[in-house]
């Protein structure tokens, strides 16, 4: 995928460069707030929230403090423009000159299968480029709610399994990147969701007997994901 939005990258003839993926839809204004931003700020990368539409059935027992498990931001609680360690990379824009100058997206990072069957998937493109972006320019990476998506979700998505596979995963790649960029990956957005996710616990057992259901997948998915995350920070595998 990253050797594919270079390529797309280095054939444009733009200031700005945009990534999207294609199970995405771009709210209405998208496009001029993202010109907005880029043309009144020196910001060298922008993001925005993506919230989710479920393909089937609605999930609304899903916390939002798990929302980035299926490509959703509604744990950060942003409703303002917002500085910002990362790029999302369903919902980004860059200045080229900065995207070019640093070699855009390492081939080595990134999905290499959208299968995502890998417990170590290589350190997420993203965050790499983010932090090299930031390394390099000294220039904010921001969050702009008018940079809104939706996010195509498929209910599938909160199977048991693919909420650990995918916990561990992000686990094993916030390991990856901290060893290779330090105090430039200081773990903020990470540490500041774990007590959010464990006050889910209690939270859950209290509400047990009024909805056992909801209670119970909350229950499961959060143990879940605490412990699968966990496991993955501390795989000492190489990518």
């Amino acid at each position: 995928m990253s050797d594919a939005r270079n390529k797309g990258a280095k054939a444009s003839t733009c200031d700005f460069i945009a990534f999207v993926d294609d199970d995405v839809v771009l709210d209405e204004g998208w496009l001029d707030n993202l010109l907005r931003t880029m043309e009144s700020t020196n910001a060298v990368a922008a993001t925005g929230p993506a919230h989710p539409i479920w393909i089937g059935k609605p999930v609304d027992w899903f916390p939002k403090e798990l929302s980035w498990i299926i490509g959703s931001t509604q744990w950060l609680d942003h409703d303002r423009i917002t500085r910002v360690r990362n790029v999302w990379g369903s919902n980004i824009v860059l200045r080229k000159d900065a995207f070019m100058a640093i070699g855009g997206f390492s081939n080595e990072f990134g999905l290499h299968s959208a299968s995502r069957t890998k417990w170590h998937d290589p350190p997420s493109e993203d965050v790499d480029i983010s932090i090299r972006l930031t390394m390099k320019y000294k220039k904010p990476i921001l969050f702009v709610p008018g940079l809104s998506i939706g996010h195509k979700i498929p209910s599938r998505k909160i199977s048991l399994g693919f909420v650990a596979q995918r916990s561990y995963s992000v686990g094993y790649q916030r390991h990856s990147i901290r060893r290779l960029y330090g105090e430039y990956n200081n773990l903020s957005f990470e540490k500041s969701l774990i007590p959010r996710i464990v006050a889910l616990l209690p939270s859950a057992l209290l509400t047990l007997p009024k909805s056992p259901r909801k209670s119970m997948n909350i229950l499961m998915t959060s143990t879940l994901v605490l412990l699968f995350a966990t496991l993955g920070f501390f795989d000492r595998r190489g990518y």
